[in-house]
């Protein structure tokens, strides 16, 4: 493997595993031992700084991997599928705009864009991050005029573009329906499927 791949590589699955995730932590009045230093804690500022730049860094870590696939194929190949799943996954969690993955409409002219493309190259090792997308019914926007308009009109999900591919790699058509109502019947049975 290439100086150039390894960087890459490691660059990618580390922004992977350095994701943060607030949520709420609800306390009784329990006291808890706890051995934080000043360097290890943050307030909730320091985190709303970190996040955009995190999320610059996943869309950097996306670029790369996709960059390396189209210019260094043999490379790209060498990393293993697990891991390019993992960072393509969480750039259908995490990015603000999810145009690299392509857009769907009711009428059948969706189409599947280079990250996308990528994603749907793996098989198999993509579909145990992606299983875990169909309950995200977090909005999947498009940025520019025409794609944000579409991807507003339909209230793009991200768990409907884990749907289209997972059912692109079971082989099954991934039709779209313009109702969120239809489309979430035939998430819900996909997730049953392969929960099971």
């Amino acid at each position: 493997m290439s100086t150039r791949s390894r960087t890459c590589f490691r660059r990618c699955s580390g922004c992977v595993r350095g994701l943060v995730q607030l949520g709420v932590v609800a306390v009784d009045g329990t006291k808890v031992a706890a051995a934080a230093t000043h360097h290890a804690t943050r307030s909730h500022d320091e985190i709303a700084r970190e996040i955009p730049k995190q999320a610059a860094e996943l869309d950097a870590a996306e670029d790369e991997e996709l960059a390396l696939r189209r210019e260094a194929p043999e490379s790209y190949r060498e990393l293993p599928g697990e891991q390019r799943a993992q960072v393509l996954v969480a750039a259908l969690r995490e990015l603000p705009h999810l145009n690299d993955f392509g857009w769907m409409e009711p009428d059948g002219h969706g189409h599947d864009r280079t990250a996308a493309q990528a994603l749907l190259e793996l098989g198999d090792a993509a579909r145990a991050p992606l299983v875990e997308l169909l309950d995200d019914d977090r909005p999947a926007p498009l940025a520019g005029s025409e794609a944000a308009t579409v991807s507003s009109t339909y209230g793009y999900r991200r768990s409907d573009y884990a749907h289209r591919y997972l059912s692109k790699l079971l082989r099954r058509n991934a039709p779209f329906a313009a109702e969120p109502a239809q489309r979430d019947a035939a998430i819900a049975a996909l997730r049953n499927e392969l929960r099971n």
